[in-house]
């Protein structure tokens, strides 16, 4: 199994050790050496769809871990991605947010009866970088086009997040509250999307309201 590699929590609070450093060299060398921790953490892990549907706990736990490991390289790679105007979608923070939001797909959201409440709290952070990747479009008014396929990609993760954090939240006060939170930022998609979403989500038994 994994008991040889660190888990997702001492991996957080090594990252955390590293962010604090004043020191922008030692922060590039120490995030190196985390990256290669966390891929190598991620490597090990078993996909979602490999586990069978009644094992609700083990989907449950593997999700977790799944969102909290890619939460993991947003928070080591956003203070050397972020721009000025937004979240540049070939960085590394971007794609990890968008990998985290896509193991929605692989879950039926509504079928889980039991989510951990820090899921609410990683979603916002994954949320937060799906959005100012999205503020990039709005900056260029020839690249904001509803049938702009990359925008797209955003409005349908977030629209997966909402989702999730809007059926989890009605069993889970904690989630609940991260989901007013950012609801803001999550209800923000223009209209004209709401009718593409359906089609282009992965068909993953969740709908997507």
């Amino acid at each position: 199994m994994v008991s040889a590699v660190p888990s997702p929590a001492l991996l957080v609070r090594g990252l955390s050790a590293n962010h604090n450093s004043s020191d922008a060299t030692a922060y590039l060398l120490g995030s190196a050496d985390l990256d290669a921790r966390i891929v190598q953490f991620q490597q090990t892990l078993q996909p979602l769809n490999n586990v069978h549907p009644s094992r609700q706990d083990l989907i449950s736990r593997l999700l977790h871990v799944h969102i909290l490991i890619n939460c993991a390289t947003i928070q080591l790679q956003k203070p050397l991605d972020v721009r000025a105007n937004g979240m540049p979608m070939d960085s590394r923070t971007f794609m990890a947010a968008h990998a985290a939001a896509n193991v929605l797909n692989q879950v039926n959201i509504g079928a889980l009866t039991f989510v951990d409440s820090s899921i609410g709290f990683l979603l916002v952070s994954v949320a937060d970088v799906l959005a100012s990747a999205l503020r990039l479009f709005g900056l260029d008014p020839a690249t904001s086009m509803s049938h702009n396929p990359r925008e797209q990609r955003i409005v349908v993760a977030l629209s997966q997040i909402r989702y999730a954090l809007t059926t989890w939240g009605e069993r889970n006060a904690y989630i609940s509250g991260f989901h007013h939170l950012c609801a803001p930022t999550l209800d923000s998609n223009p209209p004209s999307y709401r009718s593409t979403i359906a089609p282009l989500a992965k068909d993953s038994g969740n709908h997507i309201v």
